[in-house]
């Protein structure tokens, strides 16, 4: 069993040595739904390699007890604050992680439902769009900052973007780095309702009762979209120089100093 995850089936905690740990996941059978929570505000709810691994794992563990639907949250006020970059997230071990994690959620049968309660940064945007529905609170964002941070971003964040808000909208975030608030973000379809908690926990039980077969059949026709088009040999090797680039290092050092790095392109 994961050591990032807390288990709790109808109360009952599986894993009694996993108190406190920085994800957790309750299942409640009757209703065949699971409510995940990232727990480490300390951090923001930020994604390493290990918590990517966790929410993979969580995600099957889950379907794997028979659910039918899922919500993923965070604690306090923050959804997730995007990659701990105090945690290794410039080498390729979190990058192909992530992605892993990703096409876990795109590829499950649960239909999950991100509640964005607050900041949903980079990663945590991405975890955001790759769950089927967005219920998002008032004080929600989205960020993809990654030009601001000389990140490339793989092609099926960019590709999933463009599905959910359409291709303006999502130059808009992605060239800017801008943050886009909910009303905004719901106008342009990114955000799906505007609730709390309670709001996306009812939605996932209603869904629950739905059609099992229907929905996943729905869900695999809506993600064979562009966003599952291998890059093209252009196209990965301009994301190899990004990441290879004397720019993401000048964007390190600037993250450690406090600064704005200075890009050149080089």
């Amino acid at each position: 069993m994961d050591t990032t995850v807390e288990f709790r089936i109808d109360g009952e905690v599986v894993n009694p040595d996993a108190e406190n740990r920085p994800i957790l996941v309750e299942i409640f059978s009757n209703a065949r739904i699971a409510k995940m929570t990232l727990r480490n505000p300390e951090r923001r709810n930020a994604l390493n390699a290990e918590l990517c691994r966790g929410i993979q794992l969580a995600v099957e563990r889950v379907e794997h007890e028979g659910c039918r639907s899922l919500v993923i949250t965070g604690t306090g006020e923050v959804f997730c604050a995007g990659a701990d970059l105090t945690g290794g997230v410039f080498s390729s071990g979190f990058a192909n992680q992530n992605v892993a994690m990703l096409r876990t959620i795109e590829r499950s049968k649960l239909i999950i439902i991100a509640y964005v309660n607050g900041a949903a940064i980079g990663a945590g945007a991405q975890l955001a769009m790759a769950c089927d529905l967005r219920v998002a609170g008032d004080e929600a964002f989205f960020a993809l900052p990654v030009a601001k941070m000389g990140f490339a971003l793989d092609n099926w964040t960019v590709r999933r973007l463009e599905s959910l808000v359409g291709g303006g909208f999502a130059r808009t975030i992605l060239y800017t780095g801008d943050p886009f608030h909910v009303k905004e973000s719901a106008a342009h379809g990114l955000v799906n309702k505007v609730g709390n908690i309670d709001d996306a926990l009812a939605w996932a039980q209603e869904i629950a009762t739905y059609a099992p077969l229907t929905l996943h059949h729905l869900k695999l026709v809506f993600n064979n979209d562009l966003a599952q088009q291998q890059p093209t040999p252009m196209q990965a090797a301009a994301a190899k120089t990004a990441w290879i680039s004397e720019d993401l290092k000048e964007a390190r050092r600037a993250f450690a100093e406090g600064r704005r790095p200075r890009f050149r392109g080089i």
